[in-house]
């Protein structure tokens, strides 16, 4: 025999624990995203170069 509203609790209880993973994944990916910035910040430098377009011509 199934309890009264027990379909309702365990959809809810895996709701949540969705909702968890995701902000443990979300976390973890900034966290990533922050040590790649501090410990390799030539790659920022990279991208943002000064362009010389009469040094391309010559």
């Amino acid at each position: 025999m199934k309890k009264r509203g027990s379909f309702n609790y365990n959809y809810f209880m895996n709701n949540r624990a969705q909702v968890t993973i995701f902000i443990i994944i979300a976390i973890i990916i900034i966290v990533a995203g922050v040590f790649l910035y501090l410990f390799f910040p030539q790659i920022q430098t990279t991208f943002i170069e000064e362009k010389n377009p009469p040094g391309f011509i010559e």
